[in-house]
Parts: C-alpha cells; sequence; structure tokens
C-alpha cells in the first residue's frame, strides 16, 4: 500500500480563526472556482462533509469525525474506492 506524506507549514493566523474556517465545510465556497473541474466533478459541501469524484478514482467523501476546539478536526472517509 502506497503511503503519502505531507510537509508541515506554518500558518500566520491564530489557531482559532484557522479552527473557525476548517471546522465548517461550507468554507470550501471559498475555493470552489479554483478546483480544476476537468479532474473534480461533482463537488459538494455542507456543515460537516464534502464529496466529489476525481477520475480515475471515483466518488470520494469525507466527514468530520470529531472536533476538538481549538486544537484538531479529525476526518473519515465514508466512501472512498480505495482506502484512506
Amino acid at each position: 500500500m502506497a503511503e503519502f506524506f505531507s510537509e508541515i507549514k506554518t500558518i500566520l493566523c491564530r489557531q482559532e480563526k484557522v479552527y473557525e474556517v476548517l471546522s465548517d465545510m461550507n468554507s470550501l465556497e471559498r475555493i470552489k472556482n479554483q478546483i480544476p473541474h476537468e479532474k473534480v466533478k461533482d463537488f459538494i459541501f455542507d456543515r460537516d462533509s464534502c464529496s466529489f469524484e476525481v477520475s480515475p478514482v471515483g466518488k470520494v467523501k469525507f466527514s468530520i469525525a470529531e472536533k476538538n476546539p481549538p486544537d484538531s478536526i479529525k476526518l473519515t472517509a465514508n466512501e472512498s474506492p480505495i482506502e484512506v
């Protein structure tokens, strides 16, 4: 199984503000026009979940599983053709 890692980044903003934005998936409204429509289709989101279809992977749906203000937000994959 492949593993993917990303670099740790620093956000120059108050922790509470970052949590406020990331804990509500409606915040994705701000960036939805930047998503390449030829690669990501049927992008839908609400306060606690988002779903989209990525070719050739298929449909993926994430939802917020746990919130610990203002420290962490845990996501879970509800639908995914691959293990996430």
